[in-house]
């Protein structure tokens, strides 16, 4: 077996051993940046910091492009699981997952257009932007790269530093996932989710009695 599927399978195997609540992280997101490029460093994103200055994600069509995978709005992470879709159009280059310390492994196609896999890395201290990859994309004439729950147990979710406690991200459509499009809809995924509070969720009830 070698080392990524090897990779793929022991971390399959923990995340199904973990508990699904939610760990120390309940409010990560991972928003996507887009760079019109050929190429471009770890640090090729710098101002961008979801705070003053948010992410670019909308894509020139016919275009070479990297794309930065991020975390945000985290505590502390050591891993991260997720999956990956684009429109037919696009051609997946590479992606290089090696801007933390210690990384290892990442997202790569499983399909023409799909891809997803697991990367570890040293922890990870928030709240600050990080990177956790670059995928490198002839962009194609429409439509958007977007996440996608990939075929592993748990799907998109990331460990804490401890390796023990996950948070996973449920919904393909939460706005905590980044998107990035030609033309319209792409979207940056810097804000965490608000939870509602429990007397709101008591309120509605109230509303039908």
């Amino acid at each position: 077996m070698n080392s990524r599927a090897f990779l793929i399978c022991a971390l399959g195997l923990l995340l199904a051993a973990a508990t699904a609540s939610a760990g120390p992280n309940p409010n990560f997101t991972l928003p996507l940046h887009v760079v019109e490029a050929i190429s471009a460093p770890c640090d090729g994103y710098i101002p961008v910091d979801c705070l003053g200055t948010r992410p670019t994600t909308t894509a020139i069509p016919n275009h070479p492009a990297v794309i930065y995978l991020m975390v945000f709005n985290h505590a502390g992470i050591a891993a991260l699981q997720a999956g990956l879709e684009w429109d037919p159009s696009w051609t997946w280059s590479f992606a290089l997952f090696d801007c933390q310390p210690g990384q290892f492994e990442g997202i790569f196609p499983d399909a023409p257009s799909t891809a997803s896999g697991v990367t570890t890395f040293d922890c990870l201290q928030g709240p600050a932007l990080a990177v956790i990859g670059r995928i490198h994309f002839q962009v194609g004439q429409s439509g958007c790269l977007r996440f996608r729950q990939p075929p592993f147990p748990n799907g998109i979710c990331i460990f804490d530093c401890t390796g023990q406690e996950i948070d996973q991200i449920t919904d393909v459509n939460s706005p905590r996932l980044g998107r990035v499009c030609v033309g319209s809809g792409g979207h940056d995924a810097c804000d965490a989710a608000v939870p509602v509070e429990p007397s709101t969720w008591g309120a509605i009830k109230q509303s039908y009695r």
